[in-house]
């Protein structure tokens, strides 16, 4: 099947809400018996075709966001020395790496349940909180409310890092080592407040359309 049509074929599909088409074909199965005017044997391959075709999504957004932030976020003659294209957890490089600055960026959208969105941009904040090569620090994401909402929770900073176990052995000696106390992932986001700056990439991108927009215009 063509992408083209599989797109359509679940577009329609979903329509408006896809909970709603659900809920409504749930209450026609009840009491049923004979269901093959239920059956979705195109829609199913459609689905299949999309999955196929959206596999890796992630890294894609992750490494297309980047290349379109770059033009926006660099100096002018700013030097890019390392750059990580692929989305991932664990890591100790960094996204983006200058002559200026060392950034990390999530372009993740976050709904009401945010635990592994929340694990991920932590551990990436927690990266640039140890990193002592003097550059500027910056931390670009797209939930930029509900990151600073989860930033300041009392949700405990161990338990949040207990898969990343490198990163929390290096924060736990970090702590040590300059005689600071944290138990929270609060505890930690102040101790980074003043030399991590935290951007809302989708109020940049916006600000720089609508710049780009007004030279044009003038």
């Amino acid at each position: 099947m063509e992408a083209t049509t599989a797109i359509k074929l679940i577009a329609d599909f979903k329509g408006t809400s896809l909970q709603l088409r659900l809920n409504e074909i749930q209450s026609q199965l009840i009491g049923k018996s004979q269901v093959a005017d239920f059956n979705q044997s195109e829609l199913f391959g459609a689905a299949l075709t999309v999955k196929n075709i959206s596999a890796q999504i992630d890294e894609i957004v992750h490494a297309a966001g980047i290349l379109n932030s770059l033009p926006i976020i660099l100096h002018e003659n700013e030097k890019i020395q390392e750059i990580s294209l692929a989305a991932g957890t664990g890591k100790e490089r960094f996204d983006l790496v200058t002559d200026y600055r060392v950034a990390e960026f999530k372009f993740s959208h976050w709904k009401k349940s945010n635990g592994i969105r929340g694990k991920k941009v932590f551990a990436d904040y927690v990266n640039l909180l140890l990193d002592t090569s003097e550059r500027k620090k910056e931390l670009y994401v797209v939930s930029f409310t509900q990151v600073k909402s989860f930033f300041q929770s009392e949700a405990e900073w161990k338990k949040i890092l207990s898969k990343s176990d490198r990163l929390a052995v290096r924060l736990q000696e970090y702590l040590i080592a300059n005689k600071l106390e944290a138990e929270t992932v609060n505890d930690i986001f102040k101790l980074g407040e003043t030399e991590i700056e935290i951007f809302d990439i989708n109020k940049i991108m916006t600000d720089y359309q609508s710049s780009s927009i007004e030279a044009i215009k003038s």
